[in-house]
C-alpha cells in the first residue's frame, strides 16, 4: 500500500480572498496615512517656528538689545525684500537696534533657520517680528501654517502675544 502524503497549501479561493481583503485595507489605510503625514508636517513646522521665536526672544533679553526675525532671502544673508510676507523658506534672526526689521550694516546675524519641510504656506505673517530687550513685541501676531492637500484640522496656528507668550494649535485649513 502506498500512503499518500497530505500537502498543506492555500487554495486559489483562499488566495483571492486574502488579496481582496489586503486591497480593501490598503484603499482605506493609504488616505489615512497621507492625512496623518500632512498633519505631522504642519505640526513639525509650527514647532520649528515656535523654537525660532523663543530663541529670538531669549536673545533679545540676554543681549539687552532689540532682536528681529524675518523671512530669509535666497542668499541666506538678509531679509526677503521681494516677498517679505513669505516665511516658508526659513528665517533670519539678527540684532535690530534701529527697529527697522531689515538687516542693515552694523547689525549682526545671530542665526539662520532653514526650512526643513517640503512645500507649505505660512499666511498672516508680518514682514518681521521684533522683540524688545524686555522680550515683548509691539502687537499680537498669528501665523497660519498649511501644506498642500490639507483637510479638516491639519493646519496649525502659531500665535504670539505682546508679552511674547507663544501658543500653537491645530486649526481648519485656510487655503
Amino acid at each position: 500500500m502506498h500512503s499518500m502524503k497530505k500537502q498543506h497549501a492555500f487554495t486559489l479561493v483562499e488566495l483571492i480572498v486574502t488579496l481582496a481583503v489586503l486591497a480593501i485595507l490598503l484603499t482605506v489605510g493609504a488616505p489615512m496615512m497621507s492625512n496623518m503625514l500632512e498633519s505631522n508636517r504642519a505640526s513639525v513646522r509650527s514647532v520649528e517656528l515656535r523654537k525660532a521665536l523663543v530663541a529670538t526672544q531669549q536673545s533679545a533679553t540676554d543681549m539687552n538689545v532689540a532682536v528681529s526675525l524675518c523671512p530669509i532671502n535666497s542668499e541666506n544673508d538678509g531679509c526677503d525684500a521681494s516677498d517679505p510676507r513669505d516665511w516658508s523658506s526659513g528665517w533670519l534672526m539678527f540684532t535690530d537696534p534701529d527697529g527697522a526689521g531689515t538687516f542693515d550694516d552694523g547689525e549682526a546675524i545671530l542665526h539662520v533657520f532653514q526650512s526643513t519641510e517640503g512645500p507649505h504656506t505660512i499666511a498672516g505673517a508680518p514682514d518681521f517680528i521684533r522683540y524688545r530687550p524686555s522680550g515683548e513685541i509691539n502687537a499680537p501676531v498669528t501665523f497660519s501654517i498649511e501644506y498642500p492637500h490639507c483637510v479638516n484640522e491639519q493646519a496649525r496656528e502659531v500665535s504670539l502675544s505682546v508679552t511674547g507668550r507663544i501658543s500653537v494649535e491645530a486649526t481648519a485649513c485656510f487655503l
